[in-house]
């Protein structure tokens, strides 16, 4: 932990001059960023009380996801088309105006584990794939 302190700290004093003389306005920023949040996520997002009792969802593929995707599609094109929507089973929750705005309310609404988040779009890109040759 004192590797990543001296990182952190190191990156402080970039960032102001005078680091002591600031250090109340760093500890009250640090302090909002993690209070009630039950566990830490890296900063990644923050997470909710009612997330952060759940366990974290394993990978199983995102068939299901993907099927219900393709399922709803059309309405989603009638009423989000270039927003983001996300997906955990056969549940969505958006649209959202960013990718960003969708991963942090699906570990909001879902808590930890894997997302599908998906624009919406009428021309889909061609995934690029490769084999394991």
């Amino acid at each position: 932990m004192t590797f990543v302190a001296d990182e952190v700290i190191d990156f402080l004093r970039t960032k102001f001059s005078d680091l002591g003389r600031n250090w109340p306005k760093i500890q009250a920023a640090i302090d909002r960023q993690i209070a009630g949040s039950g566990q830490s996520t890296g900063g990644a997002m923050s997470v909710h009380a009612s997330s952060a009792n759940r366990p974290r969802r394993s990978f199983t593929g995102f068939d299901l996801e993907s099927a219900a995707y393709q399922r709803l599609r059309p309405e989603l094109l009638s009423r989000a088309e270039g927003k983001f929507v996300v997906l955990v089973g056969e549940e969505i929750r958006g649209p959202f105006e960013t990718f960003r705005e969708a991963v942090r309310a699906g570990y909001r609404e879902f808590g930890l584990g894997p997302l599908y988040v998906k624009q919406v779009l009428e021309q889909e890109p061609v995934d690029q794939t490769s084999r394991d040759l």
